[in-house]
């Protein structure tokens, strides 16, 4: 399996089109396109990107060796949550981050098991 192979693959388990695997990491979809087709080369920054943005392992994407995936911890995801979130031009995300945050007792409960079982219905699709 050669790079393009392995950008493709990465794209496929995260179920995204080649539009928004492209806006994740600032290129084009005919960009992207190429790449996996092997008609583009693939720069160090390219591959920086997608390790970055997608937890991939670095020497899996260059070569094929080890996991594809490096494993983050649970406060680097929040981390890079709070990040997102602070330069996120969304309002209604913000918002609906600060409720939840917000929200106490009972009520954060059952918030989290309605996100939690609508996350379980979204990933089996």
């Amino acid at each position: 399996m050669n790079i393009g192979e392995r950008i493709k693959k990465i794209r496929n388990e995260k179920k995204l089109t080649l539009v928004a695997f492209g806006k994740l990491i600032d290129m084009t979809d005919s960009n992207i396109s190429r790449m996996e087709k092997g008609q583009r080369p693939v720069t160090d920054r390219t591959i920086k990107l997608i390790c970055n943005e997608f937890s991939v392992n670095e020497e899996w994407l260059r070569t094929g060796e080890g996991g594809m995936f490096i494993q983050v911890s649970h406060d680097e995801k929040i981390m890079k949550l709070m990040t997102e979130l602070a330069q996120s031009e969304n309002k209604e995300v913000q918002d609906l981050f600060i409720a939840l945050y917000s929200l106490n007792g009972e009520y954060f409960e059952i918030a989290k098991d309605i996100i939690f079982s609508l996350e379980k219905r979204s990933s089996k699709k």
